[in-house]
C-alpha cells in the first residue's frame, strides 16, 4: 500500500516509527497500544503530526521503535506497555507487526528496527513465543479452491 495520510487525533505527537492504529473517526489515527480492543494497525508514522494535524503513515519496509534490543529475525509485536512501540515478546493481546531485518540506532529508550510491515494488522489467536508462526487471516485470494 505504501504511504497514506491520516489526522492524528491522539493527545500526543507520535515519534517517527511509532505504530499508528485506526481511530473511530474518519481518516484519523492514534498511537497504538496492544489491548483487548479490536485494532486496525495502519503502519508507522513517518513524521510527528501534532494532535489535530495530518501526518503520513507508511506500511511497507519501515523502521519501528522497539522497547528492547531484539535479535535479527525476532518476531515483533505491538507493545502493551509503551504506546506506539514494538517488543519481541508477545503480550497477552498480541498483534504481529513483522520480523527484525536490521537493527538501527538507539534513540533515547528505544531502538530503531527495520521490518517489512505486516499489512494485515490482525491479532494472533493466542499469545505465542517469538519463534511461533503467527495466525494470519485467510484472504479470498488465499482461500482453498
Amino acid at each position: 500500500m505504501g504511504k497514506i495520510q491520516y489526522t492524528n487525533i491522539d493527545n500526543i505527537a507520535p515519534h517517527p516509527g511509532d505504530i499508528a492504529v485506526l481511530s473511530n473517526e474518519n481518516a484519523s489515527a492514534v498511537v497504538g497500544l496492544a489491548n483487548s480492543n479490536s485494532l486496525v494497525i495502519l503502519g508507522t508514522w513517518i513524521d510527528s503530526p501534532n494532535p489535530g494535524f495530518v501526518g503520513t503513515v507508511e506500511n511497507d519496509n519501515v523502521y519501528v521503535n522497539c522497547e528492547v534490543l531484539p535479535s535479527l529475525g525476532d518476531r515483533l509485536y505491538l507493545s502493551a506497555a509503551n504506546k506506539g512501540q514494538v517488543t519481541n515478546t508477545a503480550p497477552p493481546n498480541a498483534y504481529f507487526v513483522g520480523s527484525v531485518l536490521q537493527i538501527g540506532q538507539q534513540i533515547g529508550a528505544y531502538y530503531q528496527i527495520q521490518t517489512i510491515f505486516n499489512k494485515y494488522g490482525s491479532p494472533l489467536a493466542t499469545a505465542v513465543s517469538p519463534g511461533a508462526v503467527p495466525n494470519y487471516p485467510i484472504l479470498p485470494a488465499d482461500a482453498p479452491a
